[in-house]
C-alpha cells in the first residue's frame, strides 16, 4: 500500500517525531536566553559577600535625621549633668573668700585699717620709743612766728605742772646736761639716728653727760627756768647741735611710730 505524501504549507506543522523533539530541546538549552542566565549566575558567585551586601544596603540617612549627627548651630549646649541626671553646679564659696581657702584667715577691713593702740605715755613703745610727757596739752605749736631769735618757735611746748616727769623719747646718748641760757636747765640727747633732742626749762636734771638712755627713761622734771612765761616743757628736735637746724618734732615722733 502506497503512503501518500503530505505537503506542508505555511502555518502548518508536519508530524512530530522523536528527532524533531530532540532538536527543539537542544535549541532551548543553547539559545541566547539560556546563555545570559548562565553568565549572570556565574557573576554573582564570583563577587565577594561584602560587595554583594553593600550593593544591597540602603543609603545612609541625611545629617540630622534619626540616627545621624545633629547639625552644628550657634545655640549654646545644654549644661553638663552629674551622675544621676542633676545639673552640675559650682561649689558654694563663702563671701569674702576664694575657693580652696578657709574663711577667717585674713584680717577684716576694720582690723586691717585700725592703727595700733598708742603706748602708755612715758613707757617705751615698740622699738624703744616713747612720748616725752604724759597728761599734756600743747600751748605753742612748732613753727609759730614770734620774737624768737630764729623768727619762729623752734619746738613744741607742752603745758605741764612743775615737777612733771620728763622722759627720753628713744635710744641715744646724753651730750649736754645743765644750764642753757634762755633754755634754762636743759638736757640734749644725740639720738642713734643722728638727730638731737632738747628738753628745756627743766626744774631738775636726772641724767649726766655720756649716759646712754632709751625711750621711757626719765631725764628730769618739768619747770619754768630760763626765758619762760610759765611751767611747761619745751621739746625740740634738731638735725645738728646748732640752734636753727630744727625740724618738726611731732612729725619726727610720728616717723618713729609715736603719735602726739
Amino acid at each position: 500500500m502506497k503512503r501518500a505524501a503530505i505537503r506542508q504549507g505555511p502555518g502548518r506543522r508536519g508530524p512530530v517525531t522523536r528527532a524533531t523533539g530532540e532538536r527543539a530541546r537542544a535549541r532551548r538549552t543553547t539559545g541566547p536566553g539560556a546563555l545570559c542566565a548562565g553568565l549572570l549566575g556565574a557573576l554573582l558567585v564570583a563577587l565577594p559577600p561584602t560587595a554583594a551586601s553593600a550593593s544591597a544596603a540602603p543609603p545612609p540617612p541625611p545629617p540630622g535625621a534619626d540616627g545621624g549627627a545633629a547639625p552644628v548651630t550657634g545655640e549654646p549646649l545644654p549644661p553638663a549633668t552629674e551622675p544621676g541626671g542633676e545639673p552640675a553646679t559650682e561649689p558654694d564659696v563663702e563671701p569674702g573668700t576664694e575657693a580652696g581657702t578657709e574663711p577667717g584667715t585674713e584680717p577684716g577691713p576694720d582690723e586691717a585699717l585700725t592703727p595700733p593702740a598708742p603706748e602708755p605715755l612715758g613707757r617705751p613703745a615698740p622699738g624703744g620709743w616713747s612720748k616725752p610727757v604724759k597728761h599734756y596739752g600743747v600751748t605753742v605749736a612748732y613753727g609759730v612766728p614770734g620774737d624768737w631769735q630764729a623768727g619762729r618757735h623752734t619746738g613744741v611746748d607742752f603745758a605741764v605742772p612743775v615737777g612733771t616727769a620728763v622722759y627720753a623719747v628713744g635710744p641715744g646718748k646724753v651730750t649736754r646736761a645743765g644750764w642753757g641760757g634762755d633754755y634754762g636747765q636743759m638736757v640734749m640727747v644725740r639720738m642713734d639716728d643722728g638727730h638731737y633732742v632738747v628738753f628745756a626749762h627743766l626744774s631738775e636734771i636726772s641724767v649726766r653727760v655720756g649716759q646712754r638712755v632709751r625711750g621711757g627713761v626719765r631725764v628730769g622734771s618739768s619747770g619754768s627756768t630760763g626765758k619762760s612765761s610759765g611751767p611747761h616743757l619745751h621739746f625740740e628736735v634738731r638735725r645738728t647741735q646748732e640752734y636753727g637746724s630744727d625740724v618738726d618734732p611731732l612729725a619726727y615722733l610720728a616717723s618713729k611710730g609715736i603719735r602726739v
